[in-house]
């Protein structure tokens, strides 16, 4: 399989892995992989009256590099963007929403979740 094809795979189940870790929280899942003319959106579920749009992140469990070290400016900038165009889609409001970091580690044992951080980036309007 080619770097890029291993990369997707394991994308997709550190996606399934944070998709079933939130579940487990309590949390609803209502989009996975939601697209919108600015970009993507990992996960977006709904926790009592809170919206959360969840950016998952992972690195291979050899790696010296934190997963959510690898959310650079431009990353927050484009994640922000695409947060105000759901939200604009979907009808939400700002008042309700957090987004959210989830890191994992992918090892011989598959996809564990290390981490899960909430309301890490805010603007004043998320609508760009």
């Amino acid at each position: 399989m080619s770097f890029n094809g291993r990369r997707k795979q394991t994308g997709a189940a550190a996606e399934q892995a944070a998709a079933e870790y939130l579940e487990r929280a309590g949390y609803s899942v209502l989009f996975r992989n939601w697209y919108g003319k600015t970009g993507e959106l990992d996960i977006v579920c709904r926790l009592k009256d809170t919206i959360h749009i969840v950016e998952v992140r992972c690195r291979k469990e050899s790696s010296p590099v934190d997963p959510l070290e690898t959310v650079t400016k431009k990353k927050a900038e484009a994640l922000l963007r695409t947060a105000g165009e759901f939200l604009y889609v979907h009808g939400f409001s700002e008042d309700y929403v957090s987004i959210d970091l989830l890191s994992c580690r992918s090892g011989r044992d598959g996809v564990q979740v290390v981490s899960f951080l909430e309301n890490v980036l805010q603007s004043s309007s998320m609508f760009l």
